[in-house]
């Protein structure tokens, strides 16, 4: 962590969501939880296997999923197929209906982990994992968190442009926001001008999941401006998070670009990390690179990120 910062408590946590990540896969760290100090954990499911886990995790402390959102610790569980697994389903159809009945089961979970990744490799070669198969099950899992109204946890490596391409095919039916001189025309005709509710109710974006997360975001900054230039309606269903684990790898100088692109109001941060003893420091140190990139104090990228975290989780439309 930055210099800055070098005697910080790890108690400023306390209003901080870890937005990603896999603890679930380090089970013996279950019974660290009690002792951390954020506020909560987005536990990722990335395939069928581990979905008895991120249940026995959410089982272990049920009072507190259903909690205010306060300063307790509280879980926010989350199931789908990543891309890495894509390969091992048989049967897409009841891999899917699988999930679906998962979800169903529990209104308050998240989709993901899900996505694309045109880098990783099947373990021990240099073939990498079908792109034909991830963006099938992607786009089917997609459709999914859009009908059941889930915020979803995206995946993206190596893959932007295929990304990129697919928000860009589904955002071709959702009105374009009207420009100043657009207004004044309708205005001057006498036309009706519509309003961002109507905007925001047009059916087509009953196509997209009410709230996506790229998490530890490694596109370009470009990718980031063309995101934001989609229709005010689907633009703002996107959250960008960010990790020391992954991107401290860049330097400073890129991911401070990055960072300054996204809004103030849709960055969050997350560990990626999968044993709950590193969670606490991997969020302190995602925190501090937010805060030297937007030039804001620590303590107050922990009030905005912690309230970005709350409005991704109100974002359900169940």
């Amino acid at each position: 962590m930055n210099d800055d910062h070098p005697q910080t408590s790890l108690s400023i946590l306390q209003s901080v969501h870890d937005a990603h990540c896999h603890c679930v896969e380090t089970p013996e760290s279950l019974e660290l939880v009690r002792t951390l100090n954020v506020g909560r954990l987005w536990l990722m499911g990335t395939r069928s296997s581990d979905w008895d886990a991120v249940a026995q995790w959410k089982a272990a402390y049920p009072d507190r999923v259903v909690a205010a959102f306060g300063s307790e610790f509280l879980g926010v569980f989350v199931e789908g197929y990543h891309p890495w697994f894509v390969h091992e389903i048989a049967d897409t159809t009841a891999a899917l209906s699988s999930l679906r009945a998962r979800l169903e089961e529990s209104p308050d979970a998240l989709l993901g982990e899900i996505g694309l990744d045109g880098v990783a490799t099947h373990p021990g070669t240099s073939t990498k994992y079908d792109m034909e198969g991830q963006v099938k099950m992607f786009e089917a899992q997609m459709k999914l968190a859009a009908e059941l109204g889930r915020p979803v946890s995206v995946h993206a490596v190596g893959c932007f442009g295929r990304l990129e391409s697919y928000f860009q095919m589904l955002a071709e039916s959702v009105p374009k926001d009207l420009s100043r001189k657009q207004k004044d025309k309708l205005r001057n005709l006498g036309a009706p001008i519509p309003s961002e509710a109507d905007l925001a109710s047009h059916p087509s974006l009953r196509n997209w999941p009410p709230a996506i997360m790229l998490h530890s975001y490694s596109g370009s900054a470009e990718s980031i401006r063309n995101i934001m230039r989609l229709p005010k309606s689907v633009s703002s269903r996107f959250y960008f998070s960010f990790s020391h684990f992954v991107n401290s790898r860049t330097p400073f100088e890129r991911m401070k670009e990055k960072i300054c692109l996204v809004p103030d109001d849709r960055l969050l941060v997350e560990s990626d990390l999968h044993n709950a003893q590193v969670v606490d420091d991997a969020c302190l140190k995602a925190l501090d690179l937010v805060a030297r990139s937007k030039g804001w104090s620590l303590e107050d990228t922990t009030l905005k990120i912690g309230g970005n975290s709350l409005r991704f989780l109100s974002k359900f439309h169940i």
